[in-house]
């Protein structure tokens, strides 16, 4: 219903911390100045209710949405860290969507991963409690061992080494 507006406005969103990363500080014509990215990013996590909103936005079922919601998290996160920790800290389920997201494609998979980074960071001792419990160890190992299954799943391109592949293969099956 309301995904595309919600698209529209995290597109926009992004575009003006770029803006804001690229100008701030600057002059405008009108004589004004446009602010630095923390007063912006200062801005941004007040009027999305002390950032909770934005973890609302991680349960969107639209891997585009929660992509573009976990790019602004991690930008809010270098901006103002000592806000963000206790965003997460107050909702149990944030990290949980944040784990999700490695399960996505490549991109969400990326920004999910700069994410932990950050929440795993040493300053944040009770959020990386928090990582262990929900075992995010186990949950990586997990994702790479896939990942690692699906490469040695595809042919090789060489045709020679694609050949010796598809024997082993099929050796492999005949075993089974």
């Amino acid at each position: 219903d309301g995904l595309p507006a919600i698209e529209g406005a995290l597109v926009v969103v992004d575009l003006l911390w770029v803006y804001h990363e690229q100008q701030g500080g600057s002059h405008r014509q009108d004589g004004g100045v446009v602010p630095q990215v923390g007063e912006f990013a200062e801005l941004m996590f007040r009027h999305a209710e002390n950032g909770k909103v934005l973890l609302r936005l991680l349960e969107v079922d639209s891997n585009s949405h929660r992509g573009a919601t976990m790019r602004l998290l991690r930008r809010l996160f270098s901006a103002l860290p000592s806000r963000m920790g206790p965003l997460f800290l107050s909702d149990p389920n944030a990290v949980a969507s944040i784990l999700q997201g490695l399960a996505g494609p490549s991109a969400l998979r990326q920004e999910a991963l700069a994410v932990l980074l950050l929440l795993s960071s040493p300053d944040n001792p009770d959020l990386q409690s928090i990582l262990v419990f929900q075992e995010v160890v186990e949950t990586l190992l997990g994702f790479v061992e896939h990942a690692m299954t699906e490469r040695v799943a595809q042919p090789p391109d060489d045709p020679e080494q694609a050949e010796a592949w598809a024997q082993r293969r099929a050796a492999e099956e005949a075993e089974v």
